[in-house]
């Protein structure tokens, strides 16, 4: 976002959060990250397929392989592992530093930063976790994110 994490905090908490309209885009409503969220996955629906970024980093066969099953393909393991490397965390950002990434802000100094799962324990204090966790903790709660040690800043 080319923001301050408190910042992006509070665009995060903003409910009915709109973009802007430029040559580059189009009027969306985003509202809030829970209204965001819940806007995709309140309701199930078989077009659906929702998916962690850390589900990704730790089990990217079981992932990948779930994520082709829900698209109805039946890859060889040499094409799920050749998705799996093309789509690499790395390999995305590198191709980022040699062609730069159409979708970064024109803000932030890059779109693929660091690619860890669990950085925000590193960075963020406890007061912008509290924020987040009062916030969002039902979204949280129901894809794992709220954990036991973050759990009790909900109230």
């Amino acid at each position: 976002m080319g923001a301050d994490i408190d910042r992006a905090i509070d665009q995060m908490e903003q409910t009915g959060l709109e973009t802007e309209v430029n040559e580059n885009s189009v009027y969306e409503v985003y509202g809030s990250w829970s209204e965001h969220v819940r806007s995709w996955t309140g309701k199930p629906h078989r077009a659906i397929c929702v998916m962690r970024y850390e589900d990704l980093l730790a089990h990217p066969q079981e992932a990948f392989a779930g994520l082709a099953r829900h698209l109805l393909l039946q890859p060889t393991p040499e094409q799920l592992n050749i998705a799996i490397e093309r789509s690499s965390f790395s390999r995305l950002k590198a191709q980022e530093d040699a062609n730069g990434f159409r979708e970064k802000p024109a803000a932030a100094e890059r779109f693929f930063r660091e690619g860890r799962a669990g950085q925000w324990r590193e960075r963020l204090t406890r007061r912008q976790i509290r924020r987040i966790v009062r916030a969002h903790g039902e979204q949280m709660q129901r894809f794992g994110y709220l954990t036991d040690d973050i759990a009790h800043l909900a109230r």
